[in-house]
């Protein structure tokens, strides 16, 4: 919007001020000189119908509007569908791994556990042999 088309307030005109110019013709003398305003005591508004401008500005004010919403549903639905895969793909993925690694860790400790045995066992062996 230009800054003409923001200061501009249109304004109504009352309908004694139509009527009386619609009748007679004012001459260019009397145009160009001010004139001073009747005092009436009671000015009829008349309401003004919407310009085509004004018109466009609500459809592009009702479009803004309309984009902010698709936007904040397309990011919430981007959010949904990425929470979804996670929950689906990734987290199984990640899971599978992890146990896979659990369960070598698991059979290191079993072979850990029974060399420690072993070990034990041949130094109690060791230690009965009066030789040692």
């Amino acid at each position: 919007m230009s800054a003409a088309h923001k200061s501009y307030i249109p304004v109504p005109v009352s309908r004694q001020k139509s009527q009386a110019s619609q009748r007679r013709p004012q001459s260019p003398v009397n145009q160009a000189t001010p004139t001073a305003k009747p005092a009436t005591k009671s000015v009829e508004r008349v309401p003004v119908a919407p310009t085509q401008k004004q018109l466009a500005s609500r459809q592009l004010r009702s479009l803004c509007l309309l984009e902010r919403i698709v936007a904040v549903i397309t990011f919430c639905l981007l959010g949904s569908t990425l929470g979804i895969y996670a929950w689906t793909v990734y987290i199984p993925k990640v899971w599978d791994k992890e146990f896979g690694k659990l369960e070598t860790l698991q059979r290191h400790e079993r072979h850990l556990l029974a060399t420690n045995e072993t070990l034990k066992h041949q130094l109690a062996q060791q230690a009965e042999k009066p030789e040692t």
